[in-house]
């Protein structure tokens, strides 16, 4: 049923919106960025789904890290070559962290032991004075 004044245009579903987009970067010669890329599914942006856009993903990995890559593989309209690029990347980068936070760890476990061995000498020397009243 449309309106009688004939204004009524129906809009084009997603499929055509991304066909169109296609044909467009096809004839234009262009070989599509990174960012076209991720945004083919995003084409009509309020039918996308919110956790599939481009900035939800990105976010999700910063917080999550490697978790956030389920987001990334589930997306439609993303190339496989971006896919396996992304999650080389955060795996690289999760391997660092993890080896760094690992130094960390036995390099603060190394100082806490040399400060319980400090304190423990002066205890049995009597270098520490303990004392129960409060001194103003």
């Amino acid at each position: 049923v449309y309106p009688a004044d004939k204004s009524y245009i129906p809009e084009a579903s997603q499929n055509d919106k991304m066909e169109e987009k296609k044909n467009e970067n096809e004839l234009s010669g262009s070989t599509g960025s990174g960012a076209e890329i991720l945004n083919d599914q995003n084409v009509g942006d309020e039918k996308a789904l919110w956790y599939f856009r481009p900035w939800v993903i990105a976010g999700a990995i910063f917080i999550f890290g490697p978790l956030g890559l389920l987001l990334l593989w589930f997306r439609p309209g993303t190339k496989l070559y971006l896919k396996i690029a992304i999650s080389v990347i955060v795996a690289g980068a999760t391997i660092f962290t993890a080896v760094g936070a690992g130094k960390y760890y036995r390099e603060l476990m190394r100082h806490t032991r040399e400060l319980a061995d400090i304190l423990g000498d002066m205890q049995r020397t009597g270098r520490i004075i303990e004392t129960t009243e409060d001194t103003e």
